[in-house]
């Protein structure tokens, strides 16, 4: 299977003035930073799903929050791909984080700038895929009247890890960190729902894989999950953009390594879905049968 090779260009903020001549923020404007900066860097498309309706306000819009500071441009381009195509994605600037600062009070732990480490094209691929699911679930809880209280990233859990003992070959054990794509809270009419987010892209051997469950079956057993969270409340979503055959295998995977009714599968296809929460779309891990993720009643 061929892969892809990315090639990343900045737009060259740092090398020029811009002028902002007649033009003012609105509140969905700093939303719009705000997402940005939280979800580390958007797609045009992305920023389109959570705020606009359709793509001409959003490029319009976008363009003049690039243009006038606020926002970083990055173009990634697909060159082993026919016809060529370019992807923009945005980060904030330091003046789109004097926004943050004035308006939500974020501080310089807050703010998170596009690193060349961020846009490594062996990793940036992976972050947009969490961001495409990430997306989804706000749109989704936003329709059905629910709130997304908290999503903890990759990032964090590195930033501000847990560690479990792993049992290896013989009586051998391993210290591994603890670190999911994504923690979730929800707010629902019928509860909270905390979930683990783990998104696959049909990369990574199964052994891997399991290897990461093996961590999160540990992790809430030993009762560090409890420890840190306050509650034992959990499901695992494991997400893949790959196919129903590698969904099947991960599942295979997640049995092997101890995993039962807490993991949840998804095959997420473009577009994305936007009920994904109330939408029976969801499998287990003993069938193909599709369930609602929060039933609305």
């Amino acid at each position: 299977m061929q892969k892809t090779a990315y090639s990343s260009r900045f737009s060259g903020f740092r090398h020029r003035e811009r002028i902002r001549v007649n033009f003012r923020l609105k509140d969905r404007d700093r939303e719009i930073i705000r997402a940005v900066n939280d979800c580390r860097v958007l797609k045009t498309q992305q920023i389109q799903a959570l705020f606009f309706g359709s793509p001409k306000p959003a490029y319009g819009r976008l363009k003049k929050l690039h243009d006038n500071g606020y926002l970083e441009r990055h173009y990634i381009a697909e060159v082993a791909t026919a016809p060529a195509s370019s992807t923009i994605l945005y980060s904030i600037t330091k003046l789109g984080a004097e926004v943050l600062a004035a308006t939500y009070e974020y501080t310089s732990e807050d703010f998170h700038f596009a690193s060349k480490n961020l846009l490594n094209p062996a990793k940036l691929p992976h972050l947009l895929a969490v961001n495409d699911l990430r997306v989804a679930l706000t749109r989704a809880s936003h329709a059905e009247g629910f709130r997304l209280t908290e999503w903890l990233d990759e990032f964090s859990f590195r930033a501000n890890p847990d560690y479990v003992n792993i049992k290896e070959s013989g009586s051998k054990q391993r210290r591994k960190p603890v670190y999911p794509d994504g923690y979730v809270i929800l707010k629902t009419p019928l509860g909270e729902a905390r979930c683990f987010i783990e998104v696959d892209r049909g990369t990574e051997g199964l052994t891997q894989f399991r290897s990461q469950i093996e961590i999160y079956q540990e992790y809430m057993l030993s009762g560090r999950y409890q420890e840190r969270f306050q509650t034992r409340s959990l499901r695992v979503l494991i997400v893949t953009t790959s196919s129903q055959r590698r969904l099947d295998s991960l599942k295979k995977a997640v049995a092997q390594a101890g995993g039962g009714e807490r993991y949840w599968f998804l095959l997420l296809k473009q577009p994305l879905p936007g009920q994904i929460l109330t939408k029976p779309l969801w499998q287990k891990i003993d069938s193909q049968e599709l369930h609602t993720l929060i039933p609305l009643a």
